[in-house]
């Protein structure tokens, strides 16, 4: 398993998102900071809330294979690295996946909200009906 921890900063907030790697398959998560967290409160906020970070059900297979590497090779690797800072374009996949997802249960659930309120709207309109035809 192979986590990478992100921080951006997409205006107004600071951002972090979690690439869980795990047998051929990426998940993500993401979580918004109000400021910008320090490396101490990144630490202290894993330690205390990775438990409960929700990562997409969506998955992706990954597109690259392990493989050994030169060690001079990994370092440059490591350095290029460091200087990209954004999101895999997997990682990204996987939440605009993950966000489509969601959106469609959240228009689901609203539907069927609507037609509880409106069947409930209905069933009032017509027991005062049946109390207007009985005399009362």
């Amino acid at each position: 398993m192979r986590i990478v921890l992100t921080v951006l900063f997409e205006a107004p907030f600071w951002i972090a998102i979690f690439e869980r790697e795990e047998l051929g398959k990426i998940s993500v998560a993401r979580v918004v900071f109000g400021s910008e967290p320090t490396s101490p409160e990144l630490l202290s906020w894993l330690l205390t809330h990775y438990s409960n970070l929700e990562f997409s059900q969506v998955s992706m297979a990954t597109l690259h294979q392990s493989r050994v590497v030169n060690p001079k090779r990994a370092t440059r690797e490591a350095k290029r690295s460091a200087l990209n800072t954004g999101v895999s374009s997997a990682a990204a996949d996987v939440m605009r996946l993950e966000l489509e997802r969601r959106k469609l249960e959240r228009r689901v659930v609203s539907k069927e909200e609507r037609e509880a309120e409106a069947e409930r709207q209905y069933q009032i309109h017509r027991a005062k009906a049946k109390a207007r035809h009985r005399g009362k």
